[in-house]
């Protein structure tokens, strides 16, 4: 394999382009960004590693102890630290579980965002460069929706789904339910961003060059409008990953999201609440810990993105 002479300065432009650029700069700038980002890929490790992590799958039933159960903090006086967290009215190991959870939770509220993102994005591409009465209806649809709260929006699909579906098939789409719920109640906000920032490219010289030429729209959309805008979609995306995350474990606590089973910081809260006035606080702590951790460090860095690239939260 042969290097040209030009490969080198080339390798060093784009290393200087990218030690100059604002995304990079911010982690830098900013020590709670620096932490923040650190504390997200230990989740994101968390998420891919943990079967491979965990003491004890907190799934299987086989490896589940009743006499551990109830069991305290290492630290504490009846603990052991075969369960450094403790162990839940079953014997599942707290740390096992908490680690499971996160997975689950940052699993559905990235699956969620995504929906989100598959329908709020194109509408708000199609409504900001068409305009009139099309984009009329599109943003009237979009405020409507938005009156309602999210989490009652969540709510009400959850209440059809068990209306329309039987028992047995809700329980096996349960999952997909609740993706569907916190996607569709998240789409208005991107639809809105998305259009405002189509509102002011369309009108700009490469834009109407492209046209000139007679480029598509679906080609101007897709390859000329939208990578331009991709940096408030990222930071706006990022920020409601973590409302994602939270209406996941809300709707779980509230009974009508994940089943019990399945382990996710909302059900974990939600079990260890009901142990809460005899005790066992630990139960519900540490997922709440968790939550709180993952949810703070989300919006951190989406901040410091933020105030770097000076974009507008609204």
């Amino acid at each position: 394999m042969t290097i040209s002479k030009t490969d080198g300065p080339r390798q060093l432009a784009w290393l200087t382009r990218l030690k100059r650029s604002v995304l990079l700069s911010s982690f830098g700038a900013s020590p709670a960004a620096m932490l923040s980002a650190a504390l997200i890929t230990l989740f994101l490790l968390n998420a891919i590693f943990a079967p491979f992590l965990v003491p004890q799958d907190p799934s299987d039933l086989r490896s589940l102890n009743l006499t551990d159960s109830l069991k305290p903090p290492a630290w504490m006086a009846d603990g052991v630290w075969g369960y450094p967290l403790g162990t839940d009215g079953q014997g599942r190991d707290i740390l096992s579980a908490v680690m499971y959870g996160a997975r689950t939770s940052l699993g559905f509220g990235l699956a969620a965002l995504a929906l989100a993102s598959l329908l709020g994005i194109p509408i708000g591409l199609i409504a900001g460069y068409t305009g009139g009465f099309l984009d009329s209806v599109l943003m009237r649809v979009a405020d409507t929706q938005l009156t309602f709260p999210p989490i009652l929006i969540a709510l009400l699909l959850d209440g059809i789904g068990r209306a329309v579906l039987s028992r047995s098939m809700q329980q096996s789409l349960q999952p997909l339910w609740v993706v569907l719920a916190i996607g569709v109640s998240l789409w208005p906000q991107f639809a809105r961003l998305v259009r405002a920032s189509t509102l002011v490219e369309r009108g700009k010289d490469y834009i109407l060059a492209a046209r000139l030429v007679g480029v598509s729209r679906s080609r101007i959309l897709a390859l000329h409008i939208l990578p331009n805008i991709g940096s408030p979609i990222l930071v706006f995306a990022a920020i409601n990953l973590s409302f994602a995350i939270v209406a996941e474990a809300t709707l779980s606590f509230l009974g009508v999201g994940l089943p019990p089973t399945e382990p996710s910081l909302g059900t974990l809260i939600m079990t260890g609440n009901d142990f809460l006035l005899s005790g066992e606080w630990w139960m519900s702590l540490f997922p709440g810990l968790a939550l709180m951790s993952l949810v703070m460090a989300i919006n951190c860095l989406a901040d410091s993105f933020q105030d770097r690239l000076h974009i507008s939260p609204g």
